[in-house]
């Protein structure tokens, strides 16, 4: 389910509510093994390789913005990007089709991939866009909530959906995505909701396979 009713996005924090966007995808992606195992020096240069593929991923087809005031408005191919320290938060458009933003993130995690394993989470839902007391660019609301509560659940280079991302995909008709590729896990407790989260790993190419105690 979506956000409950005693939550409050316009009044958190003290900040700006801006135009809201709603029903955008938001992947969240962390490298693996960094918080702990790496040196400074290793995590900066891998933080350096991963802002170049993920702008490499998104092309002259996205305009990014990265947290400026004023600089993300509701264009169809524009999109947040937001440091985490030691991953990133891809937020989409609100017109962005699911398919189209998997497409482009899985093109991102393919390049992070080939150098460095990474997770990455995906949810679709709403978010407020705002502007923080820095008075910086920043999103707030259960849409990037559950993708970073997805993001927990992955494991040695998984792709965690939530169920508001990947029903929609399996849904479609003629759509390229199948039942093989995104394996439902079951359903997980993300703060008050109890909601179905799936693996997407395509062999070969993305994710990861699921361990046995991730199955159902």
């Amino acid at each position: 389910m979506g956000k409950k009713k005693n939550d409050d996005y316009e009044g958190d924090f003290g900040w700006t509510k801006h135009p809201v966007q709603k029903d955008q995808v938001v992947g969240i992606f962390d490298l693996v093994g960094f918080s702990s195992h790496r040196s400074n020096d290793d995590l900066v240069a891998a933080v350096a390789y991963m802002d170049s593929r993920i702008k490499l991923g998104l092309g002259s087809a996205y305009v990014w913005a990265e947290r400026q005031r004023g600089g993300w408005e509701a264009d169809r191919n524009e999109v947040l990007l937001r440091s985490t320290g030691d991953g990133y938060v891809i937020a989409f458009s609100q017109d962005e089709p699911s398919f189209d933003a998997l497409q482009t993130l899985l093109k991102i995690y393919k390049g992070i991939s080939s150098k460095y394993k990474v997770n990455l989470g995906i949810n679709r839902g709403q978010n407020y866009v705002v502007t923080d007391v820095n008075d910086l660019v920043n999103i707030i609301g259960w849409g990037i909530n559950y993708a970073a509560r997805a993001l927990q659940f992955a494991k040695n280079g998984q792709i965690i959906c939530t169920e508001h991302f990947s029903k929609g995909l399996l849904k479609t008709e003629g759509i390229e995505i199948s039942d093989k590729e995104m394996v439902s896990i079951g359903k997980k407790q993300i703060k008050e909701a109890n909601i179905e989260l799936y693996n997407y790993y395509r062999q070969g190419k993305f994710g990861a396979r699921l361990s046995k105690n991730q199955s159902k």
